[in-house]
């Protein structure tokens, strides 16, 4: 194989190949050794058919096949052999011309084709060492919100703003199944950000006192299961396996616009250093991330949380 540049211009490369007919040939009567154990024609026994005999019924044939696994087999040599990657496929240009295709396919002539890709760039990382990523985390339901909190029959509702975001969720309670409703509804103030919503809930599965007397105990018996949805992601079931009076309490946790990911404990969410009793059963499921833009609406950067409990 013989390869020249012809383009070098920023990250643009054009190689011309050439390949020998003598490698073609060979590779043809390597091939067709093959095939003359297995192929059945009429007037000869298996494994007799003359060599020369085979070369004009599939010689043609089998020279495409050769040609073809060659071209992608030196492609990707020629472009490993100069230190280079690919930023996509490389475009192989094969040549057009019936009469020398004809000599190449009957082993009469070089094959010569050309590669056109770009080459990604390479680069050295500099020290990251050190370097801190800020991103910004508000509480926007629980003790440290700082919001108005109201109620109704079925719902209640905590409203506020936090660095440039309005805020509003609201918790529904269905009215006659197990089952409520986290909506977390957000709009954007002078500067366009994007968020993520993180439901963080203490899986306390069991009875008043079981669950009262000793949390950590009563959480080591509860088993997690992730459910993969095709639209709302991992939905998370919890099970108590202490029986609980006459069955095992079991709570199904979800995303409606679709999870990003999930923590069943305590240490996953805070981390290690953490002061919290990270033997606790937490559950926590986190949204997909959202763009929020000056002038939208809350209803354009809403995320639900589904909460199932039986």
């Amino acid at each position: 194989m013989q390869v020249n540049e012809t383009l070098a211009e920023g990250l643009k490369r054009e190689l011309k190949v050439t390949i020998p007919a003598a490698e073609l040939d060979s590779k043809l009567a390597d091939r067709l050794d093959e095939l003359k154990s297995r192929v059945q024609i009429k007037g000869f026994r298996p494994g007799k058919v003359p060599v020369n005999h085979l070369r004009r019924v599939y010689g043609k044939a089998a020279m495409a096949e050769i040609v073809e696994s060659l071209v992608g087999e030196t492609t990707r040599q020629a472009i490993a052999d100069r230190g280079e990657r690919a930023a996509m496929q490389p475009k192989v240009a094969l040549p057009e011309d019936e009469s020398e295709a004809k000599k190449i396919l009957e082993g009469r002539a070089d094959l010569t084709f050309t590669l056109a890709y770009e080459v990604l760039p390479s680069f050295e990382l500099g020290e990251f060492k050190g370097l801190t990523i800020e991103r910004p985390v508000a509480e926007i339901v629980g003790a440290g919100a700082d919001v108005s909190f109201a109620a109704a029959a079925d719902r209640f509702i905590w409203t506020g703003a936090t660095a440039g975001l309005a805020h509003r969720v609201t918790l529904w309670l269905h009215p006659v199944r197990r089952l409520w409703l986290w909506t977390v509804a957000l709009e954007a103030g002078a500067e366009a950000m994007q968020c993520d919503a993180i439901l963080v809930q203490d899986v306390g599965l069991g009875n008043d006192g079981f669950v009262m007397n000793n949390e950590a105990y009563a959480s080591q018996y509860i088993d997690h299961h992730a459910l993969s949805h095709p639209v709302c992601g991992p939905v998370v079931l919890s099970r108590q396996n202490l029986l609980q009076g006459s069955g095992h309490p079991w709570v199904a946790h979800g995303c409606l616009e679709g999870a990003a990911s999930f923590a069943t404990d305590a240490m996953q969410l805070l981390g290690p250093g953490s002061e919290v009793l990270c033997a606790a059963s937490q559950l926590s499921t986190q949204s997909g991330p959202v763009q929020h833009r000056p002038g939208l609406g809350c209803q354009a950067g809403e995320e639900s949380f589904l909460d199932r409990p039986e």
